[in-house]
């Protein structure tokens, strides 16, 4: 299949070589786009000719959203229907959240690998650590849970990033009080004994005791 470059989004002719790409207006700020806009020369130059005539209609630029065409009636709607985005005027995107979420949806089935490594990577940064040191920690561990010793690549799921909750405790921490990392099993032992070492001596002496009788 033909990779397309740029789409003209007002005859939709599409750019599929580098001959092409020079039919478009060139804007030196649209780097990731070839340093194009959205528009072909030939379109360009009719939409100035219509300015001229006086005879151009300006497009709506009231807030709907690009996918269903969806237009909120007033502030409400504006910030109970569309996604956040600090880079638009208004301080919302042009894509309300159900299409947002259809696409986010279509995106992670077509792009799984990627979407695991952009969870990992924020599960990871919620801790204040980037991924390269998550990594130091993991090999000076040798690979394996710092409680159980149960090897990393013995599980299917990321080790989690276990901290002192005296020092902060949500579910995120400030970096310089975590103690390890640990499988999912010793991880979920941990929490639900809230870090209380009395619960857990008192559950070994109960193991070793045996069976009732």
């Amino acid at each position: 299949m033909e990779k397309i470059l740029r789409v003209c989004k007002r005859c939709n002719f599409e750019a599929k070589s580098i001959d092409q790409l020079k039919l478009f207006v060139r804007d030196k700020k649209k780097i990731k786009f070839y340093n194009t806009k959205a528009t072909c020369k030939k379109c360009n130059a009719e939409v100035a000719r219509q300015k001229r005539a006086g005879t151009y209609e300006y497009p709506d630029k009231s807030l709907k959203c690009k996918d269903c065409g969806i237009k909120p009636k007033n502030d409400v709607d504006v910030k109970k229907w569309f996604v956040k985005d600090k880079t638009m005027k208004s301080g919302y995107a042009n894509l309300c959240k159900s299409c947002n979420s259809s696409r986010v949806q279509v995106h992670q089935k077509n792009n799984p690998e990627m979407f695991k490594k952009r969870k990992r990577k924020y599960a990871i940064s919620q801790h204040n650590l980037s991924l390269e040191k998550y990594d130091q920690i993991l090999v000076s561990q040798g690979y394996s849970c710092a409680i159980c010793k149960v090897d990393r690549f013995q599980i299917k799921r990321n080790f989690y990033v276990d901290h002192d909750h005296l020092c902060c405790p949500g579910k995120t921490s400030c970096g310089s009080c975590i103690r390890g990392l640990l499988c999912p099993a010793c991880n979920f032992m941990i929490g639900l004994s809230k870090d209380n070492v009395d619960n857990l001596k008192h559950a070994i002496i109960y193991l070793n005791k045996g069976a009732y009788h």
